[in-house]
């Protein structure tokens, strides 16, 4: 699993920017992936997996990915608009029922 692009940015109250992370199967059985998000007060985020950005977006996402496939799972940050000036850490977590288990931190600066 790897960020594609920036692993940072900064918006506004108000304001979103996405995350592009890149997951692939490298095993040899089908696998379930759980991702999990940690926001904190003032920002909402949502995952979604191939940019299925339709109906609401979940901080969990559970999803097959298949034998040596690949997916893109994206990552929705947004600043509330009474959202406080700040720069913190977005955790993305990750396992699979094969015993995989991985963290990526995010850096979210919100601008005053």
């Amino acid at each position: 699993m790897h960020i594609n692009g920036a692993q940072n940015a900064t918006i506004a109250p108000g304001q979103t920017v996405d995350f592009n992370i890149w997951v692939n199967n490298t095993g040899n059985t089908n696998e379930t992936i759980t991702v999990n998000l940690q926001a904190w007060q003032g920002l909402a985020a949502y995952v979604y997996t191939d940019h299925a950005i339709s109906g609401n977006g979940t901080s969990q996402l559970v999803y097959t990915l298949p034998y040596q496939g690949n997916s893109t799972v994206l990552v929705k940050a947004i600043a509330l608009s009474d959202a406080p000036p700040t720069t913190r850490t977005l955790p993305v977590f990750a396992t699979s029922d094969q015993s995989f288990q991985m963290q990526l931190n995010l850096t979210v600066s919100i601008s005053g």
